[in-house]
């Protein structure tokens, strides 16, 4: 009897294990559902973040091409002006 109480006393502490390992198990299986999430998350803060960047990069781009062409319209209208006056001084 004496080692049936043994066996069943190392039984329980087994079975006790059990569960709490089970416990352990399924909280980590949260913990990494929830980073999973959260990887996601921030995968796709980091793609708008991106886009972002690549509008400003192409706003800023656009701008300097717009400032670029108004600068070489203002130097046309110059080279006109002072072609005009060459002309006139020789005539």
């Amino acid at each position: 009897m004496n080692e049936l109480a043994i066996l069943n006393d190392k039984l329980d502490a087994l079975l006790r294990m059990y569960v709490s390992q089970k416990k352990e198990i399924t909280k980590l299986k949260e913990q990494l559902e929830n980073a999973q999430q959260h990887h996601v998350q921030l995968k796709q803060q980091l793609q708008e973040a991106e886009q972002n960047m690549l509008a400003m990069n192409l706003n800023k781009h656009l701008l300097n091409q717009e400032e670029k062409e108004k600068m070489r319209g203002q130097l046309d209208q110059v080279m006109r002006e002072i072609d005009k006056i060459l002309v006139s001084l020789h005539d």
